[in-house]
């Protein structure tokens, strides 16, 4: 997830949850910040994913409501890759070689879970236990999951992550961190829905 992605996120449960923002003072940290700034005790507070959770967790942080709880608000937060129009066209084998390591990661992670925690929990530079807790968090979906009505879709058939796009721009438009959000369709044009 990005920052702008948590931002939004928090904007958005504010909204739903009817508080204001003029009532809070939100700072837009990166999240190695985020630890630095809790442990000082210069915040009360964060919206912050793995595995930067652990360690305010480990600091007497207690988590008060997941990305999991707001999905079920209607709140989705999502890891994103993107390429421009331009560089798949230019590169597609490149683009493909990505999502088929992507692929590999999930059924990696299906198919030898503590291995896989294992390799993850070097690399995020947290234990394997953590990394175990993480990992529950996520929904891994590989490519040709990712293409089901709830996720992506299809060309012929969109699914409903276009629609998703577009509210979370439409949501920023209304809080003017943007000027405008594009049209829906230009939203399903953008993804990659098809088999490469």
């Amino acid at each position: 997830m990005t920052v702008e992605g948590a931002e939004c996120g928090l904007e958005s449960l504010l909204a739903l949850e009817n508080i204001p923002e003029k009532d809070l003072k939100i700072l837009d940290l990166q999240p190695p910040d985020i630890v630095a700034a809790w442990q000082r005790g210069d915040i009360d507070a964060s919206y912050v994913w793995q595995p930067n959770l652990s360690k305010l967790q480990k600091d007497g942080g207690t988590v008060l409501i997941s990305s999991a709880d707001l999905a079920k608000k209607g709140i989705i937060t999502a890891d994103l890759g993107v390429v421009r129009t331009e560089f798949a066209g230019q590169y597609p084998d490149v683009v493909k070689r990505y999502i088929a390591v992507l692929d590999e990661a999930v059924k990696t992670y299906r198919s030898d879970p503590e291995n896989a925690i294992k390799a993850l929990a070097k690399e995020l530079n947290i234990t394997p236990e953590e990394t175990a807790a993480a990992v529950k968090e996520l929904i891994w979906l590989d490519s040709s999951e990712q293409r089901s009505p709830k996720y992506l879709g299809t060309t012929d058939n969109p699914g409903d992550f276009a629609r998703i796009l577009k509210e979370s721009a439409d949501f920023a438009v209304s809080q003017k961190k943007i000027t405008s959000a594009p049209d829906l369709a230009t939203f399903q044009k953008s993804l990659l829905t098809k088999a490469l």
